[in-house]
């Protein structure tokens, strides 16, 4: 048995390396000549001079290359699939502002009435009414249950 070290050793040397270049070589094959290539050379030896050469014909589009670059609408997902990608059920839920309820939530929550003017204030109404959106409101809460879940999603506030 050889050591690691022999073996490598004999994969150093030039005959090892020819034997491989002769291995890869035989896989590897010969470019093939392009069909039109060929076409059109014979085409022009049976054309008489003084004609002009047709223009080709223009390439036939895939069938699957168009259906690839259609965009999926929800009609071509099976029912499972709709469902794991919440495509079902037609019409979406309207959007509920709850500026109002933040601004009302903002002082028991902070400490201090709301500041239009302050852009740190601005920040943390948008953050609760991010909060309050992804909740669905209050959802029963007390408003300082409402500000300790506010704390733990954004303790930078």
């Amino acid at each position: 048995m050889q050591s690691k070290d022999e073996a490598y050793d004999i994969m150093k040397t030039a005959d090892f390396m020819e034997k491989l270049e002769d291995r890869f070589s035989a896989l590897e094959e010969p470019p093939a000549e392009k069909p039109e290539a060929r076409d059109m050379a014979a085409s022009a030896e049976a054309m008489p001079v003084d004609e002009e050469p047709a223009a080709p014909a223009a390439p036939k589009a895939a069938p699957k290359a168009a259906k690839a670059s259609e965009p999926v609408t929800r009609g071509d997902l099976d029912p499972d699939m709709q469902d794991m990608m919440g495509t079902t059920g037609g019409a979406k839920e309207p959007e509920v502002n709850y500026t109002d309820e933040a601004v009302g939530l903002f002082k028991n929550t902070h400490g201090t009435e709301f500041d239009p003017k302050s852009s740190k204030d601005k920040g943390k109404l948008e953050n609760m009414k991010k909060m309050l959106a992804e909740d669905g409101g209050m959802k029963g809460r007390t408003p300082n249950q409402v500000a300790l879940e506010f704390y733990r999603r954004f303790p930078e506030s």
